[in-house]
């Protein structure tokens, strides 16, 4: 304790203000500078997610040229040729707009002659 009432005798009050009040300063400035540089981070990070999310966004990926097939009258999605029948009603939705289609052939095997 006589340390301290030492100290506090040996720096005028309005000097130890103005001391701590630098401080303070300092640490408002380095806070600001680190909340800062946070948001700058967090930006471009939620930037690069959107642009991941909009790569694999079904609508996307359709303008790709790619297409989903779904089943008739189940509108099932076709994973597999041996998910319908020959004659079988499909739908096909594409990038822009639908198909009506009917299965002529299937080759389960993979094989791309029919």
């Amino acid at each position: 304790m006589d340390s301290l009432v030492k100290r506090l005798r040996r720096i005028p009050l309005r000097d130890a203000v103005r001391i701590h009040h630098q401080k303070l300063e300092k640490i408002n400035y380095i806070l600001l500078n680190n909340i800062n540089k946070m948001f700058v981070l967090n930006r471009a990070r939620h930037r690069e997610l959107t642009l991941r999310l909009d790569a694999l966004n079904p609508a996307n990926v359709l303008q790709r040229g790619y297409s989903i097939t779904r089943s008739l009258p189940s509108r099932r999605v076709v994973r597999t040729s041996r998910s319908v029948q020959i004659q079988q009603q499909v739908e096909i939705q594409l990038g822009s707009g639908y198909l009506l289609c009917r299965v002529e052939g299937n080759n389960p095997n993979g094989e791309k002659n029919i």
